[in-house]
């Protein structure tokens, strides 16, 4: 019990866990897309500049949005990894519980049978 309570309050252990997950998804501490610095242009003066602007805002947004879905990839192998952990270790238990389910039942029957005597 010590260990499954005490192992995940271990900061260094879940930050170096996340990073390891990161690096084997292929997702480095820089985001993939991080957008590019825009150059700041005065109003756009024809259609063309216009529409230049609005796909260099677009590939922006789709660029954060792209680095936001793989930090909520990276959540989500987290989540499963952790609960994977506690799956086994509530199998540990139930195994357990099983176990002083046997002996009780049997500690019972010796009792009864020492008090009919």
């Amino acid at each position: 019990i010590y260990n499954m309570l005490h192992d995940t309050d271990d900061p260094v252990r879940i930050s170096a866990n996340h990073l390891e997950q990161r690096e084997k998804l292929g997702l480095n501490s820089a985001p993939k897309g991080q957008s590019k610095p825009r150059k700041t242009l005065s109003e756009p003066t024809n259609a063309f500049e216009r529409v230049e602007v609005e796909k260099s805002k677009q590939d922006d947004a789709l660029s954060d949005i792209s680095d936001l879905l793989g930090e909520l990839k990276g959540m989500a192998i987290n989540m499963g990894t952790e609960i994977e952990r506690q799956t086994k270790a509530i199998d540990g238990f139930e195994k357990d519980t099983e176990k002083l389910n046997i002996r009780m039942n049997g500690a019972n029957q010796r009792t009864l049978h020492l008090l009919r005597k």
